[in-house]
């Protein structure tokens, strides 16, 4: 890591194609980004671990203050469906490493794992994809890390979709089976 802190390092990448060749280029890229990313601005454990916690840190201010006094309506329906859309990623990834969530009362209980808070009133749990699928202490030894700067770049720029979204008159969206429809007529 020295190395790619500011130092120079060379890393060779090779494979049997060309095209092989620049996928595995551009993962080491991304990798070493990654890592560059990490050491200027620190680690969030991974997973969708943290935008689970920042949702139930959004729900908690909601509830202490009591429906946000003087906002608009809107706003506060806007503000909730965000705290609740930051659990999608962690549905998401752990889906797709082959987690079954049976009903939604499982996945809150992995949820509540999660949100659960220490004697120091710190979220200092998360769950990862591993075969017990069970609750571990995030330590630096947190086996899936994400770099801080990128998990908020991402909300940033979901808010800036989502701001530009609702304040359009009109939006188009792709159907799936409509497309298929109209692909089996030509």
């Amino acid at each position: 890591l020295n190395m790619i802190n500011g130092r120079l390092a060379a890393i060779y990448v090779g494979d049997q194609s060309d095209v092989a060749q620049l996928e595995l280029k551009d993962r080491f890229d991304d990798a070493v980004s990654a890592v560059r990313c990490a050491l200027q601005e620190g680690w969030v454990p991974g997973g969708g671990n943290t935008l689970v916690c920042a949702s139930a840190y959004l729900q908690d201010l909601y509830e202490s203050r009591k429906k946000l006094e003087g906002q608009n309506p809107s706003f506060i329906k806007g503000y909730l469906s965000f705290a609740q859309v930051l659990h999608y990623p962690f549905f998401r990834i752990h889906t797709n490493a082959g987690v079954e969530f049976k009903n939604g009362e499982e996945l809150e209980s992995y949820l509540a794992t999660i949100t659960k808070k220490d004697e120091n009133g710190k979220h200092n749990f998360a769950v990862y994809a591993n075969n017990s699928f069970s609750p571990v202490v995030v330590d630096k030894d947190f086996p899936v890390k994400d770099p801080a700067a990128v998990v908020l770049r991402s909300l940033e720029i979901a808010a800036s979709v989502a701001s530009t979204v609702i304040t359009t008159d009109v939006t188009m969206t792709i159907n799936e089976e409509a497309l298929m429809q109209m692909r089996s007529f030509s």
